[in-house]
């Protein structure tokens, strides 16, 4: 009787979640709970293209200088910090709970 054949190691890391994948998503999560309580505050989320490394930017939503670069505009300064904290090849994908652009995230 021939013998059933195993699945290539290749099949297998496939299907397997990118590393960092339920770290990032907790991230994502915690950012738009944290959102919803953070009156008076811009904030924005960006993301890298590929997919593994996120920055936050906070400011203010008055004040002429609270100190994360948004003179005269808190929430350009917001958005510099949170494309300046992710690094380069970023872009804003949530302001406060509200997304940003059409798009989906699939988690695996």
């Amino acid at each position: 009787m021939p013998q059933p054949i195993a699945p290539a190691a290749t099949q297998q890391a496939a299907v397997a979640p990118p590393p960092g994948t339920s770290i990032l998503r907790e991230d994502v999560e915690r950012f738009i709970e944290n959102s919803r309580r953070f009156a008076g505050k811009h904030r924005f989320l960006a993301i890298n293209v590929a997919g593994d490394k996120i920055g936050i930017g906070q400011c203010d939503k008055t004040g002429y200088w609270d100190g994360c670069g948004g003179v005269n505009d808190t929430r350009l300064g917001a958005k510099k910090a949170a494309l300046s904290h992710c690094g380069g090849g970023c872009r804003i994908i949530y302001e406060g709970v509200d997304k940003v652009g059409t798009f989906e995230i699939e988690w695996y």
